[in-house]
């Protein structure tokens, strides 16, 4: 005998015993999410990783040089200043170049500067300005490479898995929040900053590498034949309409700028209170 459907908006029947199978099935689908995915969500964990040594070894470094709060603030808005304004052009330019390829140069570039990092600060000659330029350019790589990650990913399983592969990756996000800044003290503890730093540009080749795996299932679709500013001001209005949409860059934007002013006084107040 057939179950009754569910209701409308609740989903929550339990399945008739005939409706196990295509149940189990589905689970087991969900569980193989194919070698592209799975490459891209490896390189995407060790690169996280980094990012969020990052969060303590940079910071860190820059107590050696100054103990001024302003330097801090600066350093912070370098860093997040090129989220907002990646945030409203990424669009249009993700969608006239290769995401893959984007996000192999993002994180080539960003391979590369803490490359150069670790070889300024083994020399001696560090100072301040330099940090902040260098948090800018991390920080411009970093948006175009969460920017192409967003788009990536729904090409690279089929539509069923797409929450999977998210929430996979928001598990490898989580970990790697809650022990980088961990393992980064660890490694400036037992090592040297130059060497944490140059461990961090290494995370960055590793996703690099597992990208040239990351094969999409489906071709990217063709931008549209408007100009550049058209679709970006197309854009602008579309976020002016839908009053949703505008709250939330609105929400973000000030969380941003008050988390920055708090991350920026974190590092401060820990050697001023706890004598770090």
């Amino acid at each position: 005998m057939r179950a009754p459907p569910c209701p409308p908006l609740i989903g929550a029947c339990r399945p008739s015993r005939g409706s196990l199978p295509s149940v189990r099935k589905t689970k087991k689908h969900a569980a193989r999410m194919g070698r592209s995915f799975n490459a891209l969500w490896f390189g995407q964990t060790i690169s996280l990783f980094g990012d969020y040594t990052a969060l303590f070894t940079i910071p860190a470094f820059a107590l050696e040089l100054t103990s001024v709060t302003s330097d801090f603030t600066n350093i912070y808005a370098a860093e997040n200043l090129p989220t907002l304004i990646f945030g409203f052009v990424g669009g249009v330019i993700i969608d006239r170049i290769s995401r893959r390829r984007l996000a192999m140069v993002a994180d080539l570039m960003r391979a590369v500067a803490f490359g150069l990092l670790a070889l300024l600060v083994a020399s001696g000659r560090t100072e301040i300005w330099m940090l902040v330029g260098f948090s800018f350019v991390i920080g411009s790589f970093a948006a175009g490479f969460n920017s192409a990650l967003m788009t990536l990913v729904p090409s690279l399983v089929r539509p069923g898995n797409l929450a999977v592969a998210n929430g996979r990756l928001a598990l490898s996000q989580q970990i790697a929040f809650a022990t980088g800044p961990v393992l980064g003290a660890l490694l400036v503890r037992l090592t040297s900053f130059p060497i944490a730093f140059s461990i961090n540009a290494l995370t960055f080749v590793v996703s690099a590498l597992t990208l040239l795996l990351a094969r999409p299932l489906t071709r990217q679709p063709r931008p549209g034949k408007s100009g550049f500013l058209d679709q970006l001001s197309e854009g602008f209005r579309f976020i002016w309409r839908t009053k949703v949409l505008l709250y939330t860059v609105i929400a973000a934007a000030g969380a941003n700028f008050v988390t920055a002013l708090f991350e920026s006084s974190i590092v401060l107040m820990g050697q001023q209170i706890f004598g770090l």
